[in-house]
């Protein structure tokens, strides 16, 4: 199952090459993995992924939370012109 990391850094929070199991799972089990750049992603974006990464399962927040995180940040954002408004600009 993909994560929100894996999502916006397109790799795999643990990802390192010719990782063997046993280091894969002490990185899991330590939460460590490299942030996601805060020049990119915002910082509630970062916080979430923090949050889903939390080592302790009950650390972590449940799916209606995350959603509501969504949709927080999806109605604070701009949307975008849509296709006909740019089609009907002047030029």
């Amino acid at each position: 199952m993909n994560s929100l990391f894996d999502l916006a850094a397109l790799q795999s929070p643990f990802y390192e090459n010719r990782l063997n199991l046993y280091l894969l799972t002490k990185k899991i089990e330590r939460g460590s993995y490299p942030p996601l750049p805060s020049n990119v992603y915002s910082s509630k974006l970062r916080q979430v992924v923090s949050n889903c990464l939390q080592p302790i399962p009950d650390d972590r927040p449940d799916v209606e939370y995350v959603y509501g995180v969504a949709l927080d940040m999806t109605a604070s954002t701009p949307a975008p012109p849509s296709a006909v408004s740019i089609a009907a600009a002047p030029t």
